[in-house]
């Protein structure tokens, strides 16, 4: 489990992500890493092309959340026998307003997506939600489907889970854990694992 010093008060956290997960600290150093550890372990033309892909987005997704002030990054591109899994978390440190009534205007814009016009407008509904982490911390939870621009030509829908974590002693300072990820299929599944990444956050004493 991985600790972070918090840039905006004294303090540091850990968050737990699966042991396969490629953790790549939003640096290109880290993703490149991962790229080739990835594409060593590939066993087809179509897996290595599936790999390349995600790894595309990945890089156009970290670089636009070092821009909007992430510190860490985890994800997967993992093959199964009934289909391939694409998951991304990343960790910022913000300053918002209430998020319940959050509608991700830096952090969509940041990663060029959002709930705008066209197609975007027929995203459905999202949910938000008062959740306890492990360590007690009640956190605010917003839950949904957003787009992204996964290559220069194109779109991706995607899920989505923005929750919340209230810095101690701030009034409007938060760690917000984000999962994104483009398998809209499993969206009950996707949603309970990154439920469950978010929920092992913690802080740690100064």
């Amino acid at each position: 489990m991985p600790s972070f010093d918090l840039p905006t008060r004294p303090g540091r956290f850990a968050v737990a992500v699966p042991e396969h997960w490629a953790t790549f600290d939003v640096a290109r150093e880290q993703l490149v890493t991962a790229w080739r550890s990835a594409m060593a372990g590939a066993d087809s033309a179509q897996e290595r092309l599936q790999i390349d892909e995600f790894f595309a987005h990945a890089k156009r997704v970290t670089s636009a959340a070092r821009k909007a002030g992430a510190l860490w990054g985890a994800g997967t591109a993992t093959v199964y026998d009934d289909g391939f899994f694409v998951g991304q978390v990343m960790l910022f440190a913000v300053t918002a307003p209430d998020p319940a009534t959050f509608t991700t205007p830096a952090m969509s814009a940041a990663l060029g997506g959002g709930r705008g016009a066209g197609n975007a407008a027929d995203l459905p509904p999202r949910t938000v939600t008062a959740v306890r982490l492990a360590d007690g911390t009640v956190a605010t939870r917003v839950c949904g489907q957003e787009e992204v621009q996964a290559t220069d030509a194109q779109r991706v829908r995607v899920l989505v889970s923005h929750t919340f974590v209230p810095v101690p002693g701030t009034g409007d300072e938060f760690i917000l854990i984000t999962g994104l990820s483009p398998n809209l299929a499993l969206e009950e599944e996707v949603l309970d694992l990154f439920d469950a990444i978010a929920g092992t956050f913690r802080f740690l004493p100064a």
